[in-house]
């Protein structure tokens, strides 16, 4: 994978931040993310627009993606340390889009230490 292919990933990773996420915030279609972390759960109450949204494990292991969350949903997963939150995916993107952001978070791991 080409690094022009990789995700750029928002740092969120305070309370207001994450209790702000996507609201108001317009990302780049499919090329930005927002990290928000710690976080297990997510709601989409003020949300104008649909969201795809990638559960994280604390070893950074793509748990659940959810292509298209709807405006005045919750999504959780249980075993998540962080998520994701981007633009919407097609089901046919869900692998691609998991490679992607699991290299993309590697990298960005890597410039933080």
């Amino acid at each position: 994978m080409h690094h022009d292919e990789l995700i750029e990933i928002i740092d969120c990773n305070t309370w207001l931040d994450r209790l702000r996420g996507l609201a108001g915030r317009s990302l780049e279609l499919k090329t930005q993310a927002l990290w928000l972390r710690p976080c297990r759960s997510i709601h989409t109450f003020t949300l104008a627009n649909p969201i795809s949204v990638a559960f994280v494990s604390s070893d950074y292991r793509v748990l659940k993606i959810h292509p298209i969350v709807q405006r005045f949903s919750i999504r959780w997963h249980w075993q998540a340390e962080s998520v994701f939150e981007a633009a919407p995916i097609s089901d046919l993107e869900i692998q691609r889009y998991q490679r992607k952001l699991e290299m993309s978070l590697q990298q960005h791991l890597s410039k933080s230490r």
